[in-house]
């Protein structure tokens, strides 16, 4: 807050300098217009600093203006919290929309794309090669991955296979091999680097929403 602060004065002082320096070279030329090299020399450097100040406005309100792209995407689980999100968007997707654009949410849309995203808000447990293909894909393509749901913090409950005994085990042994699961269920942070997450099966509402807003700005 103090840095954006500190930002807007800078672009104010740039503004008023520029300004200030247009009005001396007008003066100084209609004082003795055949002398006019000193007000050319103002003249251009209070339309540099206008251009200068003009320039990061507009970026600043680029910048201000674009929506962060979002990903919501599931891996090994019964979806229960990308589910309870579309509960959550009753109150808050009209707000949102000002803000996002929902680039991958195979829940209410069918064209999708996994490419420069700034938030990936991510459920569900890494069991199978293809759930970590997935997920380190995601990453590499994501600024921010959000661990969404208590199963891709803690692997907890998708992954109670983690806890089989070994009679367990050898009664599942054909289906891991059919579906190239791993040796182990593991969390999200078990395979990419995480930037948050958020408890909850499903998720917490109000720790959604403040988690998942702080990104927004």
């Amino acid at each position: 807050m103090e840095e954006k602060k500190h930002k807007n004065n800078f672009i104010i002082f740039l503004a008023i300098s520029g300004s200030f320096f247009l009005l001396i070279a007008l003066f100084l030329y209609s004082v003795d217009p055949f002398e006019n090299a000193i007000s050319a020399i103002f003249a251009a450097s209070g339309l540099i600093l206008l251009l200068l100040s003009a320039r990061w406005l507009i970026k600043r309100a680029y910048h201000h203006g674009k929506k962060k792209r979002v990903g919501v995407f599931s891996l090994t689980c019964d979806e229960g919290c990308s589910i309870y999100l579309t509960e959550i968007f009753n109150k808050k997707l009209l707000e949102w929309l000002e803000k996002v654009e929902w680039v991958y949410f195979l829940s209410i849309k069918d064209k999708t794309e996994i490419k420069d995203l700034d938030v990936a808000l991510i459920e569900g447990v890494v069991t199978s090669q293809k759930d970590k293909d997935d997920l380190e894909k995601i990453r590499a393509n994501s600024k921010v991955v959000i661990a969404m749901g208590t199963c891709a913090v803690t692997t907890v409950p998708s992954g109670q296979r983690n806890r089989f005994n070994a009679k367990q085990l050898a009664e599942i042994k054909d289906h891991m091999e059919e579906y190239h699961f791993l040796p182990k269920a593991l969390a999200l942070k078990d395979v990419v680097k995480v930037d948050d997450q958020i408890m909850g099966c499903p998720i917490d509402e109000k720790k959604f929403v403040e988690v998942f807003e702080k990104y927004l700005k």
